[in-house]
């Protein structure tokens, strides 16, 4: 699971980038997984609080498990489905899920029932039973989607799925990384110390060296997959994301890069925090999912929330998560890449 963190966050090309996490996971994962895919999906805000498939874009296949080969094929397939489907699929709640268990929600079918579904058919070979899904959420409209092929009967039990649930927090995060202009606050060597950074306070280089030696241990053979994923989080108090980077000269470093949720979106009264809060919440996220991905505590992102309905003049959640969906609807799409 660690090697998919450390695949996540490695600066480097687009092209490089997926094909990496698909190898790492599909280690991680074991002999059974036949093969899969990567790739993300860029989704469009359709006005009623939805958002439907804008675009496909393919990073990396392994195996002949797959039948998709291109993002066309991908996108004509998975756009035919209705926009409430496309929705849950893709964008909402679900990070870490088997194929038989997400097809449920596909009218008609029974959960586990694959053979008939066309879907399913078009998608994989016939040797493939089921595959596990992670999809890593970036706060906003895209996803990217992680797609292992199994044979029948192949398991992922639930606490297995609990830990992979942070993997794809991970890989959300990594992605929108790779989407929104790079702002890079402190550059910190192998050994902790920082080398350079933009006007942080003494309390932020404090919290950056916590997080670059938690993240640290968290990579050693000391610590168990459960305990790594504790102490690794996608982002260090809402603000940052550690990221590798090796020099020209091959010196390595570990870069602080701000990466917040829904930074783009500017047409709300909500400071950066509170959007970042309000957007997981808008794909279903529970509180302790977004303080996870946020590096925050759950207490924190409470407290978010209800400085956010304060902010807006709203009473519920529900009435929060709608007047995002407006904002962003009323913002222009990023462009996919």
């Amino acid at each position: 699971m660690v090697g998919v963190l450390e695949a996540a966050y490695r600066d480097c090309p687009d092209e490089q980038w997926g094909p990496q996490i698909l190898e790492a996971a599909i280690a991680a994962l074991g002999r059974r997984i036949l093969g899969g895919a990567i790739f993300v999906v860029d989704g469009v805000p359709n006005g009623v609080g939805q958002r439907r498939i804008g675009s496909f874009r393919s990073m990396a296949i392994r195996g002949d498990a797959p039948r998709l080969r291109t993002p066309g094929e991908a996108y004509a397939l998975h756009s035919t489905l209705p926009v409430s489907l496309q929705d849950s699929a893709f964008f909402g709640p679900s990070t870490a899920t088997l194929a038989s268990d997400a097809l449920r929600t596909l009218e008609g079918r029974r959960g586990g029932d694959l053979r008939d579904n066309p879907i399913w058919r078009a998608s994989w070979r016939a040797s493939v039973g089921d595959a596990i899904g992670l999809l890593g959420h970036d706060g906003l409209s895209s996803t990217v989607v992680v797609s292992l092929a199994g044979p029948p009967g192949i398991a992922f039990p639930a606490a297995r799925r609990r830990l992979w649930a942070r993997v794809a927090a991970h890989l959300g995060s990594a992605l929108r990384l790779r989407t929104q202009p790079p702002v890079d606050e402190a550059l910190i060597r192998a050994d902790g110390r920082v080398e350079h950074h933009e006007r942080l306070s003494r309390a932020q280089l404090d919290r950056l060296r916590l997080l670059h030696a938690g993240r640290r241990w968290a990579r050693s053979r000391q610590a168990t997959p459960s305990e790594a994923l504790q102490i690794w989080q996608g982002l260090g108090d809402g603000r940052w994301s550690l990221v590798d980077r090796v020099d020209s000269d091959g010196k390595v470093f570990v870069v602080a890069r701000r990466n917040q949720p829904a930074a783009e979106l500017r047409s709300t009264p909500l400071s950066a925090k509170q959007r970042a809060a309000v957007s997981l919440l808008s794909i279903g996220y529970s509180n302790k999912q977004a303080a996870y991905a946020l590096g925050l505590s759950a207490g924190a992102v409470t407290m978010l929330l209800q400085r956010a309905r304060l902010a807006w003049g709203l009473s519920s959640r529900a009435e929060l998560v709608r007047a995002f969906h407006r904002a962003l609807s009323t913002e222009t799409p990023r462009a996919p890449h």
